[in-house]
């Protein structure tokens, strides 16, 4: 009985920990949302897809990938992190992204946020796809959710 007690209280915890860090949509939420691409070996991220261009300092010395970074942004990046609103749906890992219908990008993470009071995402979206309040659609296990891009952090505190 303790083990299964304690199996829902690991549960619970790990879904709170995604529930604030999906709120807030920090740094560490973006790392998340790289993961969660890369662990299935799906694709590969870069941190300028990920919005963190701030920390991707490619006027610096040379490192490990920077040719490749400073030739991805020459071409223009070609997809990017969103943050999105979705109504009466939960998305999930993997799931569509579409516009009018057809595909423009995958969820990387989402759930229902108390705070916020909304089912919200993080996902990576075609150029062009991407600007707050652009209106898409989520792909839920075959039912069509509608979805408004939103800037992170979902939840702004007061102070």
């Amino acid at each position: 009985m303790f083990a299964q007690l304690s199996i829902l209280a690991a549960t619970a915890a790990l879904a709170a920990r995604l529930i604030l860090l999906l709120e807030g949509a920090d740094s560490e939420a973006r790392s998340r949302a790289i993961d969660s691409l890369a662990e299935v070996g799906r694709t590969t991220v870069a941190p300028l897809e990920a919005g963190l261009r701030w920390i991707t300092k490619l006027d610096k010395a040379a490192f490990v990938g920077r040719d490749a970074l400073v030739a991805q942004k020459e071409a223009g990046i070609q997809r990017r992190l969103v943050g999105l609103e979705i109504e009466g749906r939960i998305g999930r890992p993997h799931q569509a992204i579409l516009a009018d219908g057809k595909p423009v990008g995958e969820i990387t993470s989402g759930t229902r946020s108390p705070l916020v009071g909304t089912n919200i995402a993080l996902g990576y979206v075609a150029r062009g796809h991407g600007r707050p309040g652009t209106s898409l659609e989520v792909d839920v296990r075959g039912r069509i959710a509608p979805a408004t891009v939103v800037k992170p952090p979902f939840f702004q505190r007061d102070y």
